[in-house]
């Protein structure tokens, strides 16, 4: 039966092949009908087996929907889901999440508190998290920021003492719930399962892994059914598709057939007898899994008719294009046949090409039709294009016309030439050809548009944005050889906007440009934003208003990249940034950029290796050009139009009129558009928001009425609705909202003149004559006529030029340049420019004309162009002429003086492996660029910027510093690496004070040597307000400044920080008040031996260290007294007390805590008494001092590093 049925179906899908060959069709209506039971299979059920418990892990948990979760399947559940507690949950971790010591943690109860820690990786929002403190305290983490920080809110304990790391919340009740949720039976691996329980998840954690207990299940297992249904009227050459598992069954339905034969046949091709089994009764397909359980429910099932038998289309006309043309004699035209089909669709053909009236030829099939040669008339021909499609013949003509001799094209015109569309509205446009006779003609051009598109004439517009757009269209004719041009204008309409704005502000990294700028860049994912606003904040979880720095314009395009810089930071700070999407409607969702750090200020050393060059100034002689001027200075007319040929001459006219054209005319509009924006009542630059569609362009004088006085304003610029206005007038009183603007214009009055002696009188009503008028100014214009001075006065004027010098290069330092000249009364000056190291040819060229301005009295004005400075009278007339202009140079040497950039002299100790920065300067006291070398750099290595390495731990080295043809030398000297004992900050003394700038210095001390040189390797800070000081190399130590202030600067090196409190007052004088010396200590105990090193100085101990029971422990009271503590001994309690500074620390045998300026703290091991002397674990040390402890378990060592208290005075 089956085989007899298989070739049933065949032999229908061979006649339903054959069914529509050879015609051209459109789709009929479909009659056939198939419907499915539902989107899967069901009711299959598993067959009694052994129960599986589910296991899944979270990925995702929300407070939107509080008792489901995201889970990945591990373990596929298997089985009956049982009652209550089926459900329970393992924390991802009970160990560390990440290590931090910040004091936020102990932040007053249920505050929010930006916190650091080493890694936000494990951490998830709604962790509820604890440190290691004694009091371990609690927090919410409620925002990641980045890879190191985040938003916490304080639980009701806060954390108080040592924090080291923090974990989750132990304490947080365990979690267990009830499901039924058959996605726990999904296979192991499948992500994204969305999971029903009966408890809230708040106590769920991502990463937690949920385990769900099942029971066995019992009973014969069910297969999983669907069906199909077949309805409707067969119509031959309809196919019915049924989709199961994702495998696709056609039929195509042969005349004889019925909704049961369809349903028999497509059954047949379903049945596949693997997977599923398909059969058929009556119009009924049932389809059924092929084995028993739950996981037949997953196979899919749809059912949908699909095409229908074709209908064939005949031939209903056809079109020649173009269908009209004007030719140039022997001028060529290809013409193309288009036919429209009876499904109203259309395609181009072959047509046979004839001429059937007129003079020419045309060619078939081709249809290139060739004009004759041009006669003193215009000539005319008509061809005809035939096309047949089976028994059906259309025919089409085009009109032809031949240009008579002389006759060429002028110039061609788009209709409509402005135009407003919606969105995706289309418009057909026209081109009309103006020939020299006079003649016009339609004609098809070329259209380009910047936006739409174009097919054929026809114009369609792009989707409408928020911002009403504006796209020019190019129209291009072409005949013979003359090409001709013209533009028209589409306005497409924004949208009106009442929802706020949607799309997605993704935010990248912030770059930090400069010390005081960063960069911003972001994409928009809408095109509904007419305005970005950037708000920054260094402290909140979120902006407010305070926050906002600016804002930038949004294009109409979705997906469309934005930048914005912020130049308001301050150098060495924090900054995080938010962005957020407006419109008319308001403000969008906010993106939250990662904290980024501006650089320290960095200050520019000029380097060059360019030898200087010799500088000569020269003048082109004395002052020459002045004009006596001839007639009153001008003052251009303005009036407004009253009637035609009758102006209100508001502003009487001064002098000569100026060349025709003089008149600009401005035109009064009253827009239907709306304003009632409060910002009108605020002068200066604002943006206003307009209702309306009929909006102002950029230039518009804008006038808003209002219940008091109208607001009046320039528009700048548009975007969209919205405009940034220039108020000139604010308003006063209530809006009434009605908007006019006053709008210049050239149309029809581009060849506007008037030399009208009414225009040189004030008064109403004045009849007023024009020239080359094209169109009357309307009554309203407003109306200005440019007047000119009979003969204006010229200045005298002279030139000096500066030479000698390569493009670029620096001058000899010490060339002092020197301008004398004289002033219109005969008075010398004389004003120079003392050229510094370092200075270009430009640079002197600037500073001489400074100079000369800065002169008082000097009466010229001095300007500089390249290398040279034109000097202008302020006096205009020939009196300037012959005034003496002279110029001249003069040369003082220069030696070179080097030093650390801490300011020591030579010889310079670097150890080895560390670096030193010298410093060129020159007679002047300038830091110069020189060029360095090493004499050996085996021993000392100096790269170009004068940075010095010691590659041994000793020899010396001398190194040269040149500078054109001057030059100094420095000598190095290698030691071996120093145990750095003190550090000392100072200030380094200048020659030539530098405005707003102080070196520092950070010199250390050793045993061996007085002075080394850190300022390189230091670390620094400061905690003054405005001032900073740079840690960028090669200006570490660097503190620019700009006003008078107080705060401390500090240098971290070699484990100690020493802290200069620094005074800047008013006139930039900066002075360290005081300057304390960091004292560090050294000890090294060696387990077992009663040898101690100090410093480096050996000694010994009544009781060496010792390991007892796997702990280290050490003698207290010689460590104590080392670091400057007293020591006391108790023996009543037999307790010992140690005081060192403000820390108070008491210990007793015996008992295995201490106490610590009254905190209690758990000790390793209790102490305990040997040869006399009181042994405590090694950790007291740093948990009491603040020590830092090395451990060598090699050498058995322990290094006990301590910076010894120094008292630091605060800045005044």
């Amino acid at each position: 039966m089956k085989k007899f049925l298989s070739i049933f179906v065949a032999l229908a899908m061979v006649l339903s092949l054959f069914a529509g060959v050879g015609a051209r069709s459109a789709k009929a209506a479909v009659t056939l009908t198939a419907t499915a039971s539902a989107a899967t299979l069901t009711g299959g059920i598993d067959a009694g087996a052994t129960a599986v418990s589910g296991k899944a892990t979270v990925t995702a948990v929300t407070t939107a929907a509080p008792t489901t979760a995201v889970v990945t399947i591990d373990t596929a559940a298997k089985g009956t889901f049982t009652g209550a507690g089926a459900v329970s949950a393992t924390t991802r971790t009970t160990a560390t999440l990440a290590t931090t010591t910040d004091a936020n943690f102990k932040a007053t109860a249920a505050s929010s508190q930006l916190v650091t820690v080493s890694s936000t990786a494990n951490i998830f929002v709604g962790d509820i998290i604890m440190t290691d403190a004694a009091t371990a305290g609690t927090a919410l983490v409620t925002g990641i920021i980045d890879a190191t920080h985040m938003y916490v809110t304080i639980g009701a304990v806060p954390a108080s003492g040592t924090i080291t790391l923090i974990k989750l919340d132990t304490t947080t009740p365990g979690f267990t719930a009830t499901t039924a949720d058959t996605d726990f039976k999904a296979v192991a691996g499948s992500t994204l399962q969305t999971v029903a329980l009966t408890s809230p998840t708040g106590n769920l954690h991502i990463g937690d892994q949920v385990t769900v207990t099942m029971a066995d299940t019992t009973g014969a297992g069910v297969k999983a059914t669907g069906t199909v249904t077949i309805g409707g009227t067969v119509t031959a050459d309809n196919v019915v598709t049924a989709t199961v598992a994702g495998t696709a069954y056609n039929y195509t339905a042969v005349t004889l057939d019925t909704p049961g034969s369809v349903a028999t046949k497509l059954a047949l091709l379903i049945n596949d007898g693997a997977t599923y089994d398909a059969a058929s009764i009556g119009m009924e397909i049932t389809i059924t899994a092929a084995t028993a359980g739950v996981d037949g429910n997953a196979i899919t099932l749809t059912a949908t008719p699909a095409a229908a038998a074709p209908v064939p289309a005949t031939l209903s006309s056809i079109a020649l294009v173009p269908a009209t043309v004007t030719l140039a004699g022997a001028g060529t035209q290809t013409f193309t046949a288009t036919a429209t089909y009876s499904d109203d669709t259309t395609a181009t053909v072959a047509a046979t090409y004839a001429l059937t009236s007129g003079v020419g030829s045309v060619t078939t099939p081709a249809g290139v039709y060739t004009a004759p040669a041009a006669t003193v008339a215009a000539q005319t021909a008509v061809v005809t294009g035939t096309y047949t499609l089976g028994t059906v013949t259309k025919t089409a003509t085009a009109a032809i016309t031949i240009l008579g001799i002389g006759v060429t094209l002028s110039s061609i015109a788009i209709a409509p030439a402005t135009v407003t569309l919606a969105g995706a509205d289309t418009q057909a446009f026209v081109a009309t050809a103006t020939y020299s006779d006079a003649t016009t003609a339609t004609v098809i051009a070329t259209y380009t548009p910047t936006l739409g598109t174009f097919s054929g004439s026809t114009y369609t517009a792009p989707a409408a944005t928020v911002a009403a757009q504006t796209d020019t269209i190019l129209g291009t004719y072409v005949q013979g050889t003359v090409t001709k041009t013209a533009y028209a204008t589409v306005t497409i309409s924004g949208s009106v906007v009442t929802t706020l704005p949607v799309g997605t502000v993704t935010l990248a990294t912030p770059t930090p440009v400069s010390a005081t700028s960063v960069l911003l860049k972001w994409t928009y994912s809408a095109a509904d934003a007419i305005f970005f606003k950037i708000y920054r904040n260094q402290t909140g979880a979120s902006p407010i208003s305070t926050d906002y720095v600016g804002s930038t314009l949004a294009t109409s395009v979705v997906n469309a990249s934005y930048t914005y810089t912020d130049t308001t930071t301050a150098a060495s700070q924090p900054y995080w940034y938010w962005v957020q999407a407006w419109n008319s409607t308001g403000g969008g969702t906010f993106a939250a950029s990662p904290i980024v750090f501006t650089p320290a200020a960095a200050v520019v050393v000029p380097v060059t290796t360019t030898t200087p060059t010799a500088l000569t100034v020269t003048s082109a002689g004395n002052f020459t050009g002045g004009v006596d001027g001839v007639g009153v200075a001008a003052v251009d007319a303005l009036g407004t139009v009253v009637s035609p040929g009758v102006v209100n001459v508001t502003t009487a006219g001064v002098g000569q009129f100026d060349a025709a054209p003089n008149v600009s005319v401005s035109v009064p509009l009253t827009l239907t558009a709306t304003s009632t924006d409060a910002d009108w009542a605020t002068l200066g630059n604002q943006y206003i928001t307009f209702i309306g569609a009929d909006l102002p362009i950029v230039g518009d004088e804008v006038t808003v009425t209002a219940a008091g006085a109208s607001g009046v304003g320039t528009v700048l610029m548009m975007s969209g609705s919205t405009g940034l206005i220039d108020v000139t007038i604010a308003k006063v009183g209530t809006l009434a909202g009605v908007v006019s603007v006053m709008r210049p214009t050239t149309v029809g009055f581009l060849t506007l003149n008037s030399t009208d002696p009414n225009w040189l009188t004030v008064g109403t009503a004045q009849t007023i004559t024009f020239t080359g008028m094209v169109t009357p100014p309307p009554v309203g214009a407003q109306l200005e006529v440019s007047m000119v001075q009979l003969q204006a006065a010229v200045k005298a004027y002279g030139f000096l030029t500066l030479s000698g010098a390569v493009s670029g290069a620096p001058i000899i330092a010490g060339t002092v340049a020197t301008a004398t000249w004289q002033d219109t009364t005969g008075t010398s000056h004389t004003a120079s420019y003392t050229v510094v190291s370092g200075d270009s040819l430009t640079k002197v060229t600037t500073g001489l004309t400074a100079a000369i301005n800065a002169v008082v009295g000097g009466n010229v004005i001095a300007t500089a162009t390249g290398s040279s400075i034109k000097l202008v009278q302020t006096v205009a007339g020939a009196i300037g002429n012959g005034k003496t202009l002279t110029a001249s140079t003069s040369v003082t040497a220069t030696s070179l003086t080097i030093h650390t950039l801490g300011g020591l002299g030579q010889p310079a100790y670097v150890e080895e492996g560390k670096t030193i920065q010298l410093v060129a300067v020159d007679s002047t006291g300038a830091i110069v660029g020189a060029t360095w070398t090493s004499s050996l750099p085996a021993i000392a290595t100096i790269n170009s910027d004068g940075l010095v390495m010691a590659m041994t731990d000793s020899g010396v080295t001398l190194v040269t510093a040149t500078y054109g043809t001057y030059s100094g030398s420095f000598v190095v000297i290698d030691v071996a690496p120093q145990t750095i004992t003190s550090l000392v900050v100072k200030l380094v003394p200048a020659t030539l004070k530098v405005a707003g700038k102080q070196q520092f210095g950070a010199i250390a001390a050793s045993t061996g040597y007085a002075a080394l040189d850190y300022t390189t390797q230091a670390a620094w800070a400061d905690t003054l307000p405005v001032a900073v000081i740079s840690n960028v190399a090669p200006t570490q130590g660097l503190l620019t400044y700009s006003t008078a202030e107080t705060g401390n600067v500090s240098a971290s090196a070699a484990g100690l920080t020493t802290t200069a409190a620094v005074t800047i007052d008013a006139a930039g004088v900066v002075t360290v008040v005081t300057v304390p010396v960091a004292v560090k200590k050294v000890i090294v105990l060696t387990v077992g031996t009663d040898i101690v090193t100090v410093d480096g100085k050996a000694t010994s101990v009544d009781a060496p260290p010792e390991i007892v029971n796997g702990r280290t422990f050490v003698p207290i009271r010689f460590i104590a007294e080392t670091f400057g503590s007293t020591v006391t001994w108790l023996p009543e309690t037999k307790g010992v007390t140690i005081v060192l500074g403000d820390t108070t620390i008491g210990l007793q045998i015996g008992n295995a805590t201490a106490v610590i300026n009254s905190n209690i703290i758990a000790l390793d091991a209790a102490p305990y008494i040997k040869n006399s002397r009181t042994m405590v674990p090694l950790r007291v040390i740093s948990e009491s001092f603040g020590g830092d402890v090395v451990w060598d378990p090699a050498l058995r060592t322990i290094t006990i590093t301590y910076l010894v208290p120094v008292a630091v005075t605060p800045a005044p």
